[in-house]
């Protein structure tokens, strides 16, 4: 004999509880001892409950997937670093300054009547007759006095505008010079290209 429907109310709601937290809380699949059973009253009514139906009354059972484990998402993985001082190579290192090129003098001749540029730091030196520094020639008679050129030291920037001139010179001096000449020339000309290019950029 059956029991009363409200018994079978009460074992349903059980019943449909328990399948509630197997799926919320990901439990592992019901054994024996828990199942939840589907069952047909007498009345026609379906059952769940978690005691067997009574013989000729049970129904399939619905299966209960368990929950699939929760897998934390994987950290990406960082590079490698030699250190975080260590010098970087991929980025553009600064130039560092051209050298000045060897020092030049800017001359004038002691009577002003020439200007020259000389790598020569010491002024050229001329022994002339007093009488033409004084401007008395009956006054010293034949004596003779040293006297020398003035010279300044050249800025880099004058220096490379001079090689550049130079540069020029040497070029329009070439097309006329004879061939004992262009040896020299040529000579010059090399060592004046290699400061502009080392000193001036070219």
């Amino acid at each position: 004999m059956h029991e009363p429907i409200e018994t079978h109310a009460v074992r349903a709601r059980r019943a449909i509880s328990i399948a509630a937290l197997l799926v919320v809380f990901g439990c592992p699949a019901a054994t024996a001892a828990d199942a939840i059973h589907k069952c047909r009253g007498a009345d026609g009514s379906l059952h769940y409950q978690d005691e067997p139906c009574a013989p000729g009354t049970a129904l399939p059972t619905p299966i209960i997937a368990t929950a699939p484990e929760y897998e934390a998402p994987s950290e990406p993985a960082l590079p490698a670093h030699s250190g975080m001082d260590a010098a970087r190579t991929d980025v553009p290192q600064p130039r560092p300054p051209r050298a000045p090129p060897a020092p030049l003098f800017r001359c004038e001749r002691y009577d002003g009547q020439e200007q020259y540029v000389t790598a020569d730091p010491q002024p050229r030196r001329y022994q002339v007759p007093l009488w033409t520094v004084v401007g008395e020639a009956g006054a010293v008679g034949s004596a003779y006095t040293w006297v020398e050129d003035r010279c300044a030291p050249m800025t880099g920037r004058e220096q490379c505008a001079h090689l550049a001139a130079r540069r020029g010179e040497i070029a329009t001096r070439r097309r006329t010079a004879f061939r004992e000449e262009l040896a020299r020339l040529d000579d010059e000309l090399a060592r004046v290209r290699a400061d502009l290019a080392a000193h001036c950029g070219g």
